[in-house]
């Protein structure tokens, strides 16, 4: 299990097997909030003999990897029900890099402008406008 920042995420999840867990949390915006959260969440995951998981989360971890699903799942089950302040996903790192990839393409195929080309009906033969 390990936590990584935004900027390392996608080559990380490259290195990865498919197998393997990400757990995405969304902490509030304010800062307050947030740390309570963290603070709370991490003792219930700490009792809960999630020990790694607690630091992690203590430390305002966002990304968190795992590689057994049963700590995953306990995880996020303690994240999700502990506080309604925090947003958690769970995903597959295989489907996960499936939907970054379709996300790029998608965004790739619509940042790229398309060629613009007067109507047919306003341009004769030659290729000139009328």
């Amino acid at each position: 299990m390990t936590s990584l920042v935004s900027d390392d995420l996608d080559a990380f999840l490259q290195a990865l097997p498919a197998h393997h867990v990400l757990l995405k949390i969304t902490y509030p915006a304010a800062a307050q909030i947030a740390r309570e959260q963290q603070e709370h969440v991490a003792r219930l995951l700490f009792t809960q003999g999630l020990k790694r998981s607690a630091l992690l989360v203590e430390s305002g971890a966002q990304c968190l990897v795992f590689s057994e699903p049963r700590e995953a799942w306990d995880t996020y089950c303690c994240l999700r029900f502990a506080s309604l302040a925090l947003e958690v996903r769970i995903y597959r790192v295989g489907f996960y890099r499936e939907a970054l990839a379709e996300r790029r393409a998608r965004d790739t195929a619509l940042s790229s402008p398309a060629p613009y080309r007067l109507p047919a009906s306003i341009v004769d033969g030659t290729g000139s406008p009328t």
